[in-house]
């Protein structure tokens, strides 16, 4: 278990691939392991999380994509930095869609999520927060 004094930020960037996903995954896995995180409701969501996120970069940013792994005491923080300025936007539900449903995922697995526009207008970054227990 990680001691309240021990903070760790991992980063990782990738290509705007159709596997980048499948990196992205296993390197926020690992960094969860490395970092000592071993609930496996956590790891599941954040593993679920960091998929929908990058997927979505590689089919609409198509830039390449950098995930950020922010883990303190009693929080994890993922970040999905791409260099498309346009916001995800929610789709209307539908049965018969195949896709569009990424964001409803990252909004029922984290406590708290968004968007900010990066520093110098360039892109932006897609983040979400889930606490510890």
């Amino acid at each position: 278990m990680i001691r309240p004094r021990d903070h760790h930020q991992l980063s990782a960037t990738f290509p705007p691939q159709q596997e980048s996903a499948r990196q992205a995954r296993e390197f926020v896995v690992a960094g969860l392991r490395e970092t000592g995180v071993d609930e496996s409701d956590l790891v599941d969501r954040v593993r679920l999380i960091v998929s929908e996120l990058v997927t979505n970069a590689v089919l609409h940013a198509q830039t390449d994509i950098q995930v950020r792994l922010d883990v303190a005491p009693g929080q994890v923080c993922l970040e999905v930095l791409d260099q498309h300025r346009a916001h995800p936007s929610r789709v209307p539900e539908s049965l018969s869609s195949t896709s569009g449903r990424g964001l409803q995922l990252v909004d029922a697995l984290t406590d708290t999520w968004g968007v900010a526009p990066m520093a110098d207008g360039q892109g932006k970054a897609v983040w979400g927060c889930l606490g510890r227990g």
